[in-house]
């Protein structure tokens, strides 16, 4: 995998907080996010966790590999890469992506791969999309019988009050189908493979 040069640069950490990368994949806080009354912020987690039978190698080699997210996305997402891929992922890569979530809306995603170890995790974070704060990471970890997938996601939505409410009613939702859908269809591509699911901080 190729090396890139190291820069310093502010981002969001997974807690909301200002951070800069001083090291490669190492985070400093700086300041956390100011909040008020009158735009109530509220940082949801997602967990999920699925064992599959392969080695870390086997699924690192899978996940490492961007082309593969649109295997395991849903097709009502109607998922779209459109910038050029290379064969596995680096520190500093940029996605450009579209979606349709909801009545046929198209929607830009820019993603962003902030931290890589191989083949332990590696994290995503959105640059420009639908949701105020987005950072995902990817953990491989042995397990019994195969590796253990772990997906982290701390996320914040915009309009306030009005995000909460939506998130309650329908993202969260959608966001479940989207793992549920993941989860059979790694099943498929690692057969016998079998997922256990955990949630937090809804």
């Amino acid at each position: 995998m190729a090396t890139h040069p190291h820069r310093n640069r502010m981002q969001w950490g997974a807690d909301g907080s200002r951070q800069t990368r001083a090291a490669a994949g190492t985070l400093q806080p700086i300041t956390a996010m100011v909040q008020t009354a009158s735009h109530p912020v509220k940082t949801f987690r997602l967990i999920r966790n699925q064992t599959l039978p392969t080695d870390r190698t086997g699924a690192w080699r899978f996940f490492s590999n961007p082309a593969n997210l649109r295997r395991i996305t849903p097709p009502w997402l109607d998922f779209r890469i459109l910038s050029p891929l290379p064969a596995t992922i680096y520190a500093g890569l940029i996605i450009t992506y579209r979606i349709r979530p909801l009545a046929g809306l198209a929607v830009p995603w820019v993603s962003e791969i902030t931290h890589v170890d191989a083949p332990h995790f590696f994290v995503d974070e959105q640059r420009h999309g639908p949701y105020r704060f987005w950072h995902h990471q990817h953990h491989l970890r042995p397990a019994p019988g195969g590796v253990e997938v772990v997906d982290e996601i701390h996320y914040r939505l915009p309009y306030g009050v009005l995000g909460i409410g939506l998130h309650t009613l329908m993202i969260r939702n959608r966001l479940d189908a989207i793992f549920h859908f993941r989860s059979h269809a790694l099943q498929r591509i690692f057969p016998s493979g079998l997922p256990k699911v955990t949630e937090g901080g809804r």
